[in-house]
């Protein structure tokens, strides 16, 4: 029998071999150590990738030319909401519910000296986000806008080109409107009592009052609940999800991204037995699936475009399945609750 004592002995190129062999695996093993070591001390995001808490700033708007990340970061990016982008034309941010220009010192009521993007650059911005392949992203330029990393969605205006009455692409690239979602924690606690037991909600506001953001805390506040909660993120706005896992920490819920209502209603109802399905930017076309729902035991968290609750039930009409309407405003910022109303639309 031979040893591997004896093999060293017969073949001193067995010693040479295994010196090397373990050289490469003390290099690896420092490698991967140094790039964790990198990871946790050298990364911006690295409390981000541990604990799931969403950065805001320039680390998901990498997409964007360094010129613009510089002057974002002068601006107060915790109330951060949209950067609007039009082709040779000054860059306009919204903060805090308040629009204002950008220029590279930051935020400023004049249009003077603010950033300008060209068509060039608008192209560019556009293709950076797509991760350089336009293709891959076309089912939802098609739609008007793209979602990235962080739950963020870009507005995209432009030329549209269709044919046979089906739109193939949108091309010379003319307005980008990045839209940045946030976490404001406990947002929707003061209408919990409203909710219980648990009802059917639709939340109305105009674009940019904090629909989403109500939605998205509404998960949170149902957490450990032992409910089964539905999620149908069309946009991945909500739940901002990578690889299976949202960004924004969500858990105790299932979630569908990419999925048109009608599918995710019929499917998730079907597979996984919700108790309640939250969903965002309702139509008048998405009624009929909310009602089928209401009607088979399951609640529904809903939202929709409006000023207020007259507005939305001459859309939808008076007879509803909604219980409690939640009217959202920017009249003293972003997210201000001017209103719980019940189904015959009195104030509670």
């Amino acid at each position: 029998m031979i040893t591997k004592t004896d093999l060293s002995q017969i073949s001193p190129f067995f010693v040479v071999a295994k010196n090397i062999f373990n050289c490469f695996i003390i290099y690896f093993k420092f490698l991967n150590y140094y790039r964790l070591l990198n990871f946790y001390l050298f990364s911006p995001d690295w409390y981000h990738k541990l604990f799931f808490i969403p950065i805001n700033y320039n680390m998901n708007l990498r997409f964007l030319p360094q010129e613009w990340l510089g002057a974002i970061s002068k601006t107060d990016s915790d109330k951060l909401n949209e950067i609007r982008l039009r082709a040779n034309q000054p860059t306009m941010v919204c903060v805090g519910g308040k629009k204002f220009y950008l220029n590279s010192n930051g935020v400023s009521q004049e249009a003077k000296n603010a950033l300008v993007a060209s068509n060039q650059i608008l192209e560019r911005i556009l293709l950076a986000a797509c991760q350089k392949s336009i293709y891959a992203y076309n089912f939802q330029i098609v739609q008007g806008y793209l979602s990235v990393e962080g739950g963020i969605r870009i507005g995209v205006c432009g030329n549209v080109t269709m044919e046979n009455g089906k739109i193939l692409a949108v091309k010379e690239i003319s307005a980008l409107n990045i839209r940045i979602p946030h976490i404001v924690k406990d947002c929707s606690k003061p209408v919990l009592k409203h909710l219980k037991p648990l009802c059917n909600l639709l939340v109305v506001s105009p674009p940019g009052c904090g629909k989403t953001t109500f939605l998205r805390d509404l998960i949170f506040q149902h957490e450990d609940k032992r409910i089964n909660i539905l999620l149908c993120d069309e946009r991945n706005e909500i739940s901002a999800s990578t690889g299976g896992v949202s960004q924004f920490g969500l858990k105790d819920c299932d979630i569908y991204i990419y999925g048109e209502k009608s599918y995710v209603f019929e499917a998730g109802i079907r597979s996984m037995s919700p108790e309640l399905i939250i969903c965002d930017e309702i139509l008048p076309s998405d009624m009929p699936y909310i009602t089928a729902a209401a009607q088979s035991g399951v609640n529904v968290f809903a939202s929709m475009h409006g000023r207020d609750v007259i507005e939305v039930t001459q859309k939808i009409g008076t007879n509803t399945v909604f219980d409690r309407y939640v009217v959202l405003s920017n009249r003293n910022g972003v997210g201000t609750i001017e209103g719980v109303f019940d189904k015959e639309l009195k104030k509670l």
